[in-house]
This record gives structure tokens, sequence and C-alpha cells, in this order.
């Protein structure tokens, strides 16, 4: 049994003996950027190299027809120690295996194979002494001797296999790289700062179409980037809740609660009250990396919007107090942290009623220019306009647009920038995928403010 001041090395041979393909990830020493994840088709083997004086978190995951299955846990090799903690069985899901005690490394691994065996796994143990250079097993190892310094490079898992395996050798890894990941293992006091809720989040023209369809609503459009979020509202025995449909609305979606409280949250973690900032006359918005920006806040009103309007109004109460809310007073337009913007049934005399108002109309897009309703469009009524894309445009995004298709777009992004309203259309194409960047590729080209957009991931990287 070696010291634990002797250097060695722990080679496990791990065999896929399933019916199924399984993917092996080891990650040295809790580390950054050290992960190494190689997959195995049936009957395939990797032999793993790891350092013993070093601990490895592991997953073998296989997904079958029936079930996710995944098998888990620590290799603890700081003492002459191997643990398995906290793994769930190849086979069993979420039957949880024993924590392994010996002071008998060998015999340690082989009982941990031997658990592994029963379940359609199986592996062996061998140690050998440590060399200084990466060795490697019939073009099958991943290996791991010496400090936390880390290289990558990738080769094929057989010549039968369209699969890479990456390897990971002892090597100089640059200082810089170093002092990172000893930064962030530490947290470092200078690595962290008051407003970094969305450090690093650019901001983008993006309208979350639906945003309250999403499984975390506003947040995962913060996340994006995305700048403007639509929330449908139901006036119902006086609360104001949030869906697509009646069908859809419970007690607990609230306006309030899953866009009003979680923006104040928000907006208070960006406007720390602290010495450096009591002379700001602004508050910051939700993105770090643009505090000026606003985020666009479209409620759709659903019932009655006369009836509605008041309630609506009153939820807007605890960003009104905080000062958070883009005002128009007196013809000036006070850009704020939110910019709330009534659609759908919002009755626009309620809105030009107000004085000041921090509650804007979204104006038809396509009637700007229709002098039968009674409206002066400015930018301090309407900072926005909307029209039905399917409806006013029609193209497909397939064939070729049409250069009456495209005027029409042209022509009414310019009547709207010519009052200083930013333009946005709607129900745009979702599928084919070809079809929707065509048509947000042209409607971008022609001039348009705002990406209408369901799937948020695809308008982001767009």
């Amino acid at each position: 049994m070696p010291s634990l001041v002797q250097s060695y090395d722990v080679l496990l041979d791990f065999t896929n003996d399933t019916l199924e393909s399984v993917t092996v990830q080891v990650l040295h020493d809790y580390g950054r950027n050290t992960r190494s994840i190689v997959l195995l088709n049936p009957d395939e083997s990797v032999t793993l190299v790891l350092d013993a004086g070093a601990s490895y978190r592991y997953a073998v995951k296989q997904r079958t027809k029936v079930a996710k299955r995944a098998h888990g846990g620590t290799l603890n090799a700081r003492s002459p120690t191997f643990s398995l903690m906290g793994a769930y069985s190849l086979k069993a899901l979420r039957q949880p295996l024993t924590e392994f005690e010996s002071t008998d490394i060998g015999g340690t691994i082989a009982s941990l194979f031997g658990m592994m065996r029963e379940h359609g796994a199986y592996g062996r143990y061998v140690k050998r002494p440590r060399t200084s250079s990466i060795w490697s097993h019939d073009d099958k190892t991943l290996v791991w001797t010496g400090s936390s310094s880390f290289r990558y490079r990738t080769m094929r898992l057989s010549l039968l296999s369209p699969f890479l395996l990456t390897l990971s050798g002892v090597v100089a890894q640059p200082g810089v790289l170093k002092q990172i990941d000893q930064l962030q293992k530490s947290n470092a006091a200078i690595l962290r700062y008051p407003t970094q809720f969305t450090q690093g989040i650019v901001p983008k023209q993006i309208h979350s179409h639906n945003d309250y369809w999403r499984d975390v609503p506003l947040l995962t459009a913060i996340s994006f980037g995305v700048q403007s979020v639509e929330a449908d509202v139901w006036l119902v025995d006086g609360q104001l809740l949030i869906g697509h449909e009646m069908a859809a609305l419970t007690k607990e979606r609230t306006l309030d609660s899953v866009y009003i409280q979680p923006l104040l949250n928000i907006l208070a973690q960006q406007n720390p009250v602290n010495q450096f900032n009591v002379n700001q006359t602004r508050p910051n918005g939700v993105f770090d990396t643009s505090s000026g920006t606003p985020l666009q806040l479209l409620v759709d009103m659903k019932t009655d919007g006369v009836q509605t309007l008041p309630f609506v109004l009153k939820a807007m109460e605890p960003l009104r107090k905080a000062k958070y809310l883009t005002t128009a007073s007196q013809g000036s337009l006070t850009t704020g942290a939110v910019t709330a913007v009534g659609t759908g049934n919002t009755p626009l005399e309620g809105i030009k009623a107000l004085e000041p108002r921090d509650l804007f109309f979204d104006a038809p897009l396509n009637g700007l220019t229709n002098s039968s309703i009674n409206a002066t469009w400015d930018v301090t009524l309407a900072p926005i306009a909307s029209v039905d894309y399917d409806a006013v445009v029609g193209w497909n995004g397939i064939q070729d647009i049409t250069e009456q298709q495209r005027s029409t777009i042209t022509n009414l992004v310019q009547t709207a920038h010519s009052l200083g309203i930013k333009a946005r259309f709607w129900d745009t194409p979702g599928w084919p995928i070809q079809a929707r960047d065509n048509v947000w590729k042209e409607l971008t080209n022609d001039g348009a403010d705002w990406l209408n957009a369901d799937d948020l991931e695809a308008a982001s990287n767009f």
C-alpha cells in the first residue's frame, strides 16, 4: 500500500455492457473547464487514469426508451480511501449505493465495480507508477496525473465510432487562467458587485410574445437580453390574473406576482442605496451592461378595458412609488427603468386622460394616419405601434417577397419613425424555421424595431 506522499495513479477501466449508449463524465478537483465526456456505444471501453491525490466527480448517464438513467458521485483520493457519495445505480433510477469506506484502494474499487457490474456495467482496477508524460491505452484513455493543470486535445474513440474523446493531460497552464480559477474558487470580493444580477447580458430589441407561457416568465426573457415582455391580464373578482385564456388562469399567477414584484426585486438590486449613488438622478434599469435601457412591459387587457384600466394603474403603484416608471408630463417624456404599455382592450381615451401618464398606448401601426382615430400620435402617448403581420403583409417567408409586400412594411415603419414611434409586427411565422428566419431578416432590413419572438434563444442569436 503506497503512503500518502508516494506518487501513484489509479486506472479505472469502464466497459459499457448494456444495449444502449452511455456517456461517462469526470470532473477533476471540482475545477473549471476540465470536463471530459466520453460516449461509449455497447461493448466499448474507456480507461480513466486518476491522480491518487485528487478528488473527482463523475457521472454515467444513459437515456433509454423507458427512462433516463444516471449513476454518479464522488471519487475521493485525497486519502487512501475512495468514496462513492450520493450515487445512483445505472439500472435502478434513484436507488442509492452505499458509501464505501476502506483503507485498501484496490478493495474499494473492486467493491465499487462489483456493484456496477450488477447493473449492466463493469470495470477493473489497476495501479501503476506515475509518469510525467500523457499515457494512453488503445486510443481510449482519459488521463489525469500530477497537478490540476490541463490542456485539451481530441481523438477518435475507435475507427468504428464517429464520436470524439477528449483527453486531459498534465501540461503547463497559463498563469492568468490559474489565477482566474483561484479567484473564482475563493469567491473573492473583487469579483462581486451589487448590480451583477444581469452581468454580461446585452439588451436586444426583442419582444417576448406571450411571455407568461415560459417556464419562468420575465426572468427567462431577461436572461436572453430581451427588452420587452407581454402579459395578458384578466380582471376576475378584482384581481388581475395572468394567462392566455380563462382556462389557464390561477389565483397565484397575477400581474403583481409574476411581473411587478419580480421587477421590484431586480430593480432594488440594480439600485442599491449606498454612499456611491446618493446623487443619482434616475434609476438604473434591469440590464447591468446598459443601465439606461428600459424594460418594456406590454399589458394586454383581455377583459373590458374601461373596467380593467383602473386595476392596472393600481397594480403599477409599487413601481410608480419607487419612481421606476417612464412618465410623460406636459408633453415631456422622462424615461424610467420600466415602460408600461397597454394593449389589447386598453381604452385609448382612458390613456389619453392620464396626466401625468405612466401607462402608454400600443398604437395601431396601420392606423397612424387614420384621421378617424381621435389621437395625436407621438412618443408621449404611444412609444410603440403594432400590427398583425399576417393580416397586413402576409408574406410566408418561403416564396420570394413581392415589391408590394416589402413596400407595405417599409411604409408602415417609416410612418411610425416619423412620429418617433417604434414599429412591431406580431403574428409572424414561427415555422418552418427557415421561413421564420427569412421574415425576421426582412423585417430587420426594412427597419422594424421590435423582433416579435416565441423562441427567445433563437431570436437572441439571430
